[in-house]
């Protein structure tokens, strides 16, 4: 099981209130860290939540965003993460 920092966690219950996708540069400033630091921040949050049966989309020029955000937030939930 992959331990999260609390920085990750707070980047998931960030990335779980947006409808669409951000970019990269958004989140790295509103968490104020580089754009290289959050991308391993992802690397780390994208295999938890495959673990859980989640999904990270990336899409190059669009940015991230979680996918079935609803069904996820029950999921972390159960297992108090949010």
């Amino acid at each position: 099981m992959i331990t999260l920092t609390k920085r990750q966690k707070n980047i998931i219950r960030y990335l779980l209130e947006l409808e669409d996708f951000i970019r990269i540069k958004n989140i790295a400033l509103t968490f104020d860290v580089s754009e290289r630091t959050l991308r391993y921040d992802l690397d780390i949050i994208e295999a938890y939540l495959k673990e859980i049966k989640g999904v990270l989309i990336r899409k190059p020029r669009m940015g991230i965003m979680i996918e079935d955000r609803d069904e996820l937030k029950n999921k972390l939930k159960m297992i108090h993460l949010l």
